[in-house]
């Protein structure tokens, strides 16, 4: 039916938001206890889907740098495979509550670079 025609092209532009495919690399800060802190974020890219992520610890202190690392291992299992865009926020990754912050920090940055 028509009705099943106009339907179709909304739904393929809403499911491809128009990410170029590719690696992104980012850097997120946050405020921890110990200060402002800083992480590396590496994404990567294909059809708007996270298909690979990198989290690299800037940490000076001792602390945040473990949770860095931590968050680090942890992420690839909370973001790969989603769309990019349904990212929208990034709640403790293995005990590591405020890392999360940096990663959207240097997320919305990826997002605004890989955007057609």
């Amino acid at each position: 039916s028509p009705d099943m025609d106009e339907e179709t092209p909304s739904e393929e532009v809403s499911a491809v938001m128009g990410y170029n495919d590719g690696t992104y690399t980012a850097s997120g800060s946050y405020v921890s206890p110990a200060g402002e802190e800083d992480i590396d974020v590496e994404i990567v890219l294909e059809n708007g889907t996270i298909t690979g992520v990198s989290v690299t610890p800037k940490a000076e202190d001792d602390t945040s740098k473990k949770l860095q690392t931590l968050f680090a291992q942890g992420i690839p299992s909370v973001v790969v495979g989603k769309k990019i865009e349904e990212v929208d926020r990034i709640a403790a990754v293995n005990g590591a509550s405020l890392t999360g912050k940096g990663f959207m920090d240097a997320l919305e940055e990826i997002k605004d670079e890989a955007s057609l």
